[in-house]
């Protein structure tokens, strides 16, 4: 039993060591510093058709701190099915997109993508008329691509592939099929991953 229970703890151990020295590089490096007034941050959560919690707020203004600083954000948010988790990605991603950059966010199904992208073009259609890039969705099966209150959900994959990699798609929601070869961005800055525990290890 002892030598079990020191097996467990090593392998824990190092486990944390490992996460501390990723923790430590990823601190050194530079990030792009994407501010955001605290006046248009309230303006567009007012615009949203129901009120945030106490917690969702919480959570957006810590994100939106860790965007304006200088070192890359990493950060894990939880929440129960239902907690409005999609709504605080959508408003990092507009803040990303505020500052003429690029959001990828990577779901693991194409149902649930479809959902994220629904999501995002409804609810903050009037705002997304106010930076220059279009939202995309891109999957195996599906492409499409949003400016305001155009849709095309005809777009062929090659020339959606170019708008994002000419910055004109600047909040791309997608399967796995974002981080295959071919899809090129122009200044991504932020990456949102959905349920990452059912993506694969390569992945």
């Amino acid at each position: 039993v002892g030598a079990k229970k020191r097996f467990a703890f090593e392998n824990l151990f190092l486990l944390q060591l490992n996460n501390l020295e990723a923790q430590m590089r990823l601190a050194k490096e530079p990030a792009l510093k994407m501010e955001f007034p605290q006046e248009e941050l309230s303006r567009m959560i007012q615009q949203l058709p129901f009120r945030l919690t106490g917690s969702q707020k919480t959570s957006l203004e810590e994100i939106a701190a860790d965007l304006a600083g200088k070192k890359p954000m990493n950060r894990l948010l939880q929440g129960d099915v239902g907690s409005g988790k999609t709504v605080i990605a959508a408003v990092a991603a507009l803040i990303s997109a505020k500052n003429n950059a690029q959001t990828a966010f990577m779901a693991p199904t194409e149902v649930l993508t479809g959902q994220h992208y629904r999501t995002i073009t409804s609810i903050f259609k009037a705002y997304t008329n106010k930076f220059h890039g279009g939202i995309a969705l891109l999957t195996a099966n599906k492409n499409e691509l949003t400016y305001g209150e155009k849709s095309d959900d005809k777009i062929s994959k090659a020339k959606l592939l170019k708008e994002i990699e000419a910055g004109n798609a600047q909040i791309i929601i997608g399967t796995h099929a974002v981080i295959q070869k071919g899809v090129k961005f122009k200044n991504l800055a932020l990456a949102i991953v959905d349920e990452q525990h059912r993506f694969g290890v390569q992945q």
